[in-house]
């Protein structure tokens, strides 16, 4: 088989692999890039369903415009436009409330930051919160006011304990922390680390209010990424596409990597941009033996469940909308936000830390749906179309003793480096995280092999 070689070669086309990629093209390193799908992005990438014809995304991401990393990624790509956005917070929620066993009554309220600029806006959004006390209110304030100070020490415990240490009523635990916990870090506050909750409102909740709205995706997540096809041949580099590896070997100071239909590529160094399951698949023995690797081989991950559907009739009119007491954590009005739209109401449901339902069937997850909508909107609108997204391993479960241990991205191994939104990025697994760990990667390797083209 043919034999090719490149300085850099990255394994792997999702969102770490890909800010990798564009930090690489900056310097004018060339490099290979090979993933095993026929599109790029990974979890973060988007197809067309074949059913109902219109283009969907490998789950509905909730989208922080504190991500500046993969939004300056994207204005590399010239893409970062693309997105509706939020003047400022505002996050509609819906509970539904149960009065007696057989009779229930839904809640609407609303977090709004806008009435107000900068903090006293957020402080006034939480205060008109209705399904809060004031005492909760005011305890979640309190302890606001406390994460803002530079002196205010979070200790690297789980998130309910860290909640309970800060008196913070079962009401707020249930009605804001849980919601905010499950959108950000896709665990729940029984195993996730208190310290990257403090690091996702710092950088987020606390800061402006660009950096703490929300933006919503007006193309595929795959179509944000195209212009790198372009960029890379600018760049003397080769996307390979449909071209999954299955073997690396060391080959002297070297990188042989072998792909499934037997291509055999050799690097001089090596950025792996894999899920930790997926690497060690790939790994030769000498490699993979080495202690270094060890933790990664006992990882636990949370699942996301996604829920498309369609249907012939309007649900709601919102963008989206937060679920309480329900076994959807989001639905999302598809409609609302992206450029093409369907010729039928299109919506997502969604669930993150969803180990309860990834096991579901077909059948089983549509009657859910129908007594979901039933309940929230009074609605008896059966889907014409349904499409069912499981992630089993979609986000690393980042406990406080994982969070203590994440890995670098370099290895022991010379000229082998990592990247992964579960990369030690003191971040929650995000998409954020991930370009961040890309873009780490890449000033790694040219700190310690030199700009060479």
């Amino acid at each position: 088989m043919n034999e090719k070689k490149t300085k850099i070669a990255i394994i792997g086309g999702g969102v770490a692999g890909i800010s990798a990629a564009v930090e690489l093209c900056e310097h004018s390193v060339p490099f290979y890039m090979f993933e095993q799908a026929g599109r790029l992005g990974g979890r973060a990438s988007s197809f067309l369903d074949a059913e109902s014809g219109d283009c969907i995304d490998n789950g509905q991401h909730l989208i922080s415009g504190a991500y500046h990393c993969f939004f300056n990624m994207l204005e590399k790509l010239g893409t970062e436009k693309h997105f509706l956005r939020q003047d400022s917070l505002k996050v509609p929620f819906l509970e539904k409330k149960l009065l007696n066993r057989n009779e229930s009554e839904i809640n609407k309220y609303l977090l709004n930051t806008s009435i107000l600029k900068g903090k006293s806006g957020k402080v006034l959004g939480l205060l008109n919160m209705k399904s809060l006390s004031l005492k909760s209110k005011l305890n979640i304030i309190q302890l606001f006011i406390k994460l803002q100070k530079k002196s205010f020490i979070v200790q690297n415990i789980s998130i309910i304990d860290f909640l309970k240490e800060q008196k913070q009523s079962e009401e707020a635990i249930k009605y804001f922390w849980e919601p905010l916990v499950l959108a950000t870090l896709n665990a729940s506050i029984s195993l996730s680390s208190a310290l990257l909750l403090a690091r996702v409102l710092r950088l987020s909740f606390f800061s402006d209010s660009k950096s703490s709205a929300l933006l919503f995706p007006k193309i595929g997540l795959s179509e944000y990424y195209n212009n790198l096809k372009d960029l890379a041949i600018k760049n003397n580099s080769k996307l390979f596409l449909n071209e999954r590896i299955v073997s690396i070997k060391k080959k002297g100071n070297a990188f042989e990597l072998i792909s499934k239909n037997g291509s055999r590529f050799e690097a001089d160094c090596l950025i792996a941009a894999l899920p930790p399951q997926a690497l060690l698949k790939i790994l030769p023995n000498e490699i993979s033996e080495n202690p270094f690797f060890d933790e990664m081989k006992s990882y636990k991950y949370s699942a996301i469940l996604s829920v498309y559907f369609w249907t012939e009739k309007e649900i709601f009119q919102d963008m989206f909308s937060a679920l309480i007491n329900s076994k959807f954590h989001w639905i999302f009005n598809r409609n609302a936000f992206l450029d093409r739209k369907s010729k039928y109401f299109s919506y997502t449901l969604t669930t993150s830390s969803a180990e309860n339902l990834i096991n579901l069937s077909k059948k089983e997850i549509s009657n859910l749906i129908n007594e979901e909508l039933e309940h929230f909107f009074q609605k008896k609108e059966k889907p014409l179309f349904m499409k069912i997204i499981k992630e089993r391993r979609a986000t690393l479960q980042i406990s406080p003793a994982i969070e203590a241990k994440r890995y670098d991205n370099r290895t022991p191994i010379s000229g082998f480096y990592l990247a992964g939104d579960w990369t030690a990025t003191a971040l929650p697994a995000t998409i954020e995280s991930a370009a961040q760990s890309g873009r780490r990667a890449v000033k790694l390797f040219l700190k310690e092999n030199g700009n060479r083209k």
